[in-house]
């Protein structure tokens, strides 16, 4: 079997593995089934599978994540990754499998806290939401009939139990991930950023978690003005995290602006935090503004088409932002892996909602409409 990767990863530290070591044809298997859907008696062949191959091989758990990437996210999930944890004499394995583990309760917690600040219960909010269940970042939280009894945070004390024990692992064994290359050889190299995971997901938490009251921050915008994140004066904020060489920012400014104007005299302000690495290249943005229209992506054969885009020349930038640059840390404790990314807070600093869109919605729901 010729494995094709969808993704190329860039590979340092890099040891061959024996080919005789792996069972190549059905990893291969496993790894494309992270990039489609699998049915019902798919997956249960694949953890019929897993269930008798995981404990003679410390790396088959890192050709794919267990958790969240090849399956939904169930307690069914939850169950076979803590049989992974009993029954494996690896411990990188297990650190692995309890970062899996701990994703996939933050994005419960998550999902059930949302559910919980618009005043539903989880299977509800799918009905609500077209039966396309879903976390705050659009990832789907598998079974949520069997996650709505669950009180978050139950889930949360597991996850931190869970948390903790990841790293204890870590300390003790180096830990591997494994990739293919463009050729379909099979490469492993030393992993640096695992137990910088799960202290992100720690640390959310406790302080960036729906549901719960920000960590405050500050920032001063190009007018000087100070803005703090959680003290919102009686004011929902939406906060927008976003690049000048982004073409989605782009063109969700004028949105923004748009809806800054709709709502000026409502308690409701916009703050924008931009992560360009030069302030000059933010000033420069802001003194002659090209935002961007863009046309909904097109299939064509199967492969993705540019961004059909017009650029309008005819629009002031009017929000507020501040220059944060790319490498300030709260983008690692925020997790921010993609731009733009937009939070939303209520009056009191609460976390409502996190995404790459504008929640127009839950906007509603928290600003009166006069």
């Amino acid at each position: 079997m010729t494995i094709q990767p969808r993704h190329a990863h860039p590979l340092r530290q890099v040891d061959p593995v024996r080919l005789d070591e792996w069972n190549t044809t059905k990893a291969g298997e496993l790894i494309m089934a992270t990039y489609k859907d699998v049915s019902p008696d798919t997956r249960l062949e694949l953890y019929a599978f897993l269930s008798e191959y995981h404990l003679s091989d410390p790396n088959l758990h890192l050709l794919k994540p267990i958790g969240d990437s090849l399956f939904t996210f169930g307690p069914e999930a939850a169950v076979f990754l803590k049989s992974i944890l009993d029954g494996s004499p690896y411990e990188a394995v297990k650190a692995k499998v309890l970062c899996d583990l701990v994703q996939g309760y933050f994005n419960v917690i998550q999902s059930i806290r949302h559910a919980q600040l618009r005043g539903r219960r989880l299977v509800e909010q799918r009905k609500i939401l077209g039966g396309n269940s879903a976390d705050a970042h659009g990832r789907p939280i598998g079974n949520v009939g069997s996650w709505d009894v669950c009180s978050p945070d139950e889930i949360e004390k597991e996850a931190r139990y869970y948390a903790k024990m990841g790293n204890d692992y870590l300390r003790r064994e180096r830990l591997y991930e494994c990739h293919f290359d463009d050729d379909g050889n099979l490469f492993r190299r030393l992993a640096t950023t695992l137990g910088g995971r799960v202290d992100v997901l720690t640390y959310q938490m406790d302080h960036f978690c729906i549901g719960k009251r920000v960590k405050d921050e500050l920032f001063t915008t190009r007018e000087g003005r100070s803005v703090s994140l959680r003290d919102r004066c009686g004011k929902v904020a939406l906060v927008d995290i976003w690049s000048t060489s982004c073409m989605p920012c782009r063109s969700k400014l004028p949105e923004l602006m748009k809806l800054q104007k709709k709502l000026e005299h409502q308690p409701f302000e916009i703050i924008t935090l931009n992560v360009d690495k030069s302030r000059d290249t933010l000033d420069a943005f802001v003194e002659a503004p090209e935002f961007v229209f863009l046309a909904d992506r097109e299939s064509q054969q199967g492969e993705v088409q540019e961004y059909p885009q017009r650029y309008i020349h005819d629009l002031q930038f009017t929000l507020p932002v501040a220059h944060i640059g790319m490498t300030n840390p709260l983008l690692r404790r925020w997790d921010i892996n993609g731009y733009p990314t937009l939070f939303l807070l209520d009056v009191d600093g609460v976390l409502y909602n996190r995404g790459h869109y504008i929640p127009y919605d839950d906007i509603s729901e928290l600003v009166p409409q006069g």
